[in-house]
């Protein structure tokens, strides 16, 4: 009897204590979900973040997915627009760091920050704007040779190849320079606004910087589904046309970058206690650090593959659509529906639950998810044929870009010194248009000689030898810094 009275009493503590656990758990879970809900409040300190990014999207991706595909309308080769792009690239890096440096030295955040929101908008619209460089017509009838001009109109691929100008011709046009300066102050304004947009948020988030992916997701939703509307709304608009035209693109930019603004000028941007300043010595000293050193080289090269896809994919879907169909009679609204699938199915779950993966597996572990992503999407886009196929495919968009862009961020703002979180953010920014130059030129050149398949398998096979060669450097580091004091340094690096 006294032992059942006694197992009794025992049985009873326990299911005492389970629940007090499962009511503390309740009680966590709760206070978690009421403060991802409150981070949506109005008077959140959070919410104007959030909507900045929701319409700062908003504002450039009606214009910014079709650009490449606008600059052909122009007369401009995919070879000419990667060249241009990537000539361009070293300049607005240099103005583009000298600004945020400033802004960091300044301490006038918003007034660069406004500055660089304002004129995005209206340099893509002005690009939009620019007549055709060459005034050829998309039929190729129109100033054509005679052998195009008797080709059937249905080979729209053939068409657009021949009104394509020479690169040696597009410098006499007085219209490509305007393109050109008004692709200068796309890049420039974007440089500046992204690493303010980074640094500002990181700012506010404080101490909970790997919450950064829910911040950001919030410009995945309003990319996917502007992307998706204006698909739409480009094919319907331009149905009786003899080609696409992006007028709606351009009235969703006004007004979603009007919106953008508004919430931009109601954002308190904290400004951070520094009670020593960092000489330029000491901040090169925490930039080229060896583990920081392998970070900066995989910028570099994630800055290069996402270039690979952003500058390239509309071209490469285009193609492999009419290849499949000269007649294919949706394709800006694949493309559309290519961009929301990467953003709903693929970025906002990923961007979501970033910070924990990052906290989980680390940032090696979480650059070599990263990577390999990376090279099977490559790999995939060799073999597909059918254009509705490149849909499911992009799913994996999320880790491709969703992990990417947070891991990147979380890590360059972990190493900033106090009050340089935008210059450190901006030295990320610059290893990553490193990457994009090299991926402009050699894209564009892999491209002409190999297509979009040949480019993009190039591109996988590459990826799979850097990251085994990333694998192996990051576990020599760990190795090593078991046997020397910077073993902390490299513990820190493999569990952030």
């Amino acid at each position: 009897m006294e032992g059942s009275s006694v197992q009794l009493l025992l049985e009873e503590t326990q299911s005492r204590v389970n629940n007090e656990e499962c009511g503390k758990s309740l009680e966590t879970c709760g206070e978690t979900i009421a403060r991802k809900c409150m981070s949506i409040h109005p008077r959140s300190r959070l919410f104007n973040v959030k909507m900045h990014y929701l319409f700062r999207t908003m504002g450039v991706a009606p214009l910014n997915i079709f650009m490449s595909l606008i600059m052909r309308q122009r007369g401009m080769s995919p070879e000419s627009v990667g060249l241009v792009s990537s000539s361009l690239h070293a300049f607005s890096v240099i103005t583009g760091t000298s600004f945020v440096t400033l802004a960091d030295h300044l301490k006038k955040h918003q007034i660069f920050f406004f500055t660089s929101l304002c004129v995005t908008p209206v340099a893509m619209s002005a690009i939009y704007w620019t007549p055709h460089v060459l005034h050829k017509d998309i039929d190729g009838v129109d100033n054509m040779p005679a052998p195009i001009a008797e080709a059937k109109k249905d080979a729209v691929t053939e068409v657009l190849k021949a009104a394509e100008v020479p690169f040696s011709q597009l410098t006499t046009l007085p219209l490509f320079w305007f393109i050109v300066v008004n692709m200068l102050l796309i890049q420039i304004s974007s440089f500046v606004s992204s690493n303010l947009t980074d640094s500002v948020c990181y700012a506010v988030l404080g101490k909970d910087g790997h919450l950064y992916g829910q911040q950001r997701l919030f410009g995945t939703i309003g990319w996917g589904y502007c992307a998706l509307m204006t698909g739409i709304l480009v094919d319907l608009y331009s149905a009786n046309l003899k080609q696409d035209d992006y007028f709606p693109a351009f009235m969703l930019v006004v007004i979603f970058s009007t919106f953008d603004l508004f919430f931009v000028l109601r954002m308190e941007i904290p400004t951070p206690e520094v009670k020593k300043n960092i000489t330029v010595k000491e901040f090169m000293s925490i930039t080229l650090a060896p583990r920081n050193i392998i970070f900066f080289v995989t910028s570099i090269i994630l800055g290069a593959s996402i270039t690979m896809h952003g500058t390239f994919h509309s071209l490469y879907v285009e193609d492999v659509a009419k290849k499949w169909d000269p007649d294919f009679p949706a394709l800006r609204t694949l493309q559309g529906l290519i961009i929301a699938i990467q953003c709903f199915l693929g970025e906002i779950p990923v961007f979501t639950f970033a910070g924990d993966i990052i906290l989980k597996i680390g940032i090696v572990w979480s650059f070599v998810v990263v990577l390999f992503t990376h090279s099977l999407r490559y790999f995939l886009y060799y073999i597909i044929t059918n254009p509705w196929i490149i849909l499911p495919i992009e799913v994996i968009h999320g880790i491709y870009f969703g992990l990417c862009r947070t891991a990147l961020t979380y890590y360059a703002s972990m190493i900033a010194p106090p009050g340089k979180n935008a210059t450190m953010l901006a030295v990320l920014k610059i290893s990553q248009v490193i990457g994009r130059s090299l991926a402009g030129i050699t894209g564009g050149l892999l491209w002409s000689k190999f297509g979009g398949h040949g480019l993009y398998l190039i591109a996988g096979i590459f990826l799979v030898f850097y990251n085994i060669i990333y694998i192996t450097l990051s576990f020599l580091r760990i190795k090593e810094g078991t046997c020397t004091q910077e073993k902390v340094e490299v513990v820190d690096l493999k569990t952030v």
